[in-house]
């Protein structure tokens, strides 16, 4: 088993590398960028466009909920958190 050394890095960079990690799937990219040009969807809605099962997209958005750059709100809806579209996404043009 291999020991990581993350810990070993400053916190700022173990932030990001964090975030890096949790989106690193295309997936996780366009229901990024859904939410935030669509706004609030339910994970049904947000699944309709992707070639996944729903049980598969299901852990993506748990990924997302995990390193918190999603929220449910009222157990149906999903939000985009903010501040990943204003200082990620959109210098990226994505």
């Amino acid at each position: 088993m291999i020991n990581s050394k993350a810990h070993l890095y400053a916190p700022a960079d173990q932030i990001i590398s964090t975030y890096a990690n949790g989106i690193k799937h295309p997936t996780r990219v366009v229901t990024l960028r859904d939410l935030r040009d669509f706004g609030p969807m339910t994970v049904l809605d947000l699944a309709e466009h992707h070639p996944l099962s729903l049980s598969a997209y299901s852990q993506h958005i748990e990924i997302l909920r995990d390193i918190q750059l999603i929220k449910f709100k009222k157990n149906t809806l999903i939000w985009f958190m903010n501040w990943i579209g204003k200082y990620i996404m959109k210098p990226l043009n994505l």
